[in-house]
């Protein structure tokens, strides 16, 4: 059923970002694919805090770009979740590239416009290419149902998720 007060959700195209950032800054359009970054992130899955070190954008062996989105919308410094690694040979242009990109993102995300779901609608998201989000919303009692779906064009499964029906919950309140 529908939430009765927020729960709005947004879409953001994260490769035309990338595109974007490209054609406005060559190096750092080289950089998203080619420099890793710490990210800092907090789950809901029940991992808790951990780090990911990778680039903000790749590319899957089938060409599709996949675009991370880490969150620095509850942060004034993109650094506190973003950060150069620690062997980077040049931490200034992955600072560059990191507050950059998260400009991009926060503007994005900022304009990006606000829809509901209606009971019974589905919401099917590439999330290699897009990031999305929701508006936070105050009804409790609402179930949310995650499906994971993968094509041959994508990565494989994540290690720790099997093929098949899952008793595994996200999230337990």
């Amino acid at each position: 059923r529908a939430c009765q007060q927020g729960g709005e959700n947004f879409v953001v195209d994260g490769a035309a970002l990338v595109q974007e950032l490209a054609a406005e800054d060559p190096e750092l359009g080289e950089a998203i694919f080619s420099r890793p970054v710490t990210q800092v992130y907090y789950s809901v899955t029940a991992t808790g805090k951990g780090e990911w070190t990778a680039p903000l954008a790749s590319k899957t062996p089938f060409g599709r770009v996949q675009v991370l989105c880490p969150n620095v919308f509850e942060c004034d410094d993109p650094l506190e979740r973003v950060r150069p690694c620690a062997d980077s040979p040049s931490p200034e242009l992955d600072e560059r590239l990191i507050r950059a990109f998260a400009a991009k993102m926060r503007k994005a995300q900022d304009d990006a416009p606000r829809f509901r779901t209606s009971e019974g609608q589905t919401l099917v998201i590439d999330n290699y290419r897009m990031w999305h989000g929701r508006e936070p919303f105050y009804s409790l009692d609402r179930t949310l149902w995650r499906v994971w779906a993968w094509t041959v064009s994508g990565n494989e499964l994540p290690p720790d998720v099997q093929p098949g029906r899952s008793e595994r919950r996200d999230c337990e309140v």
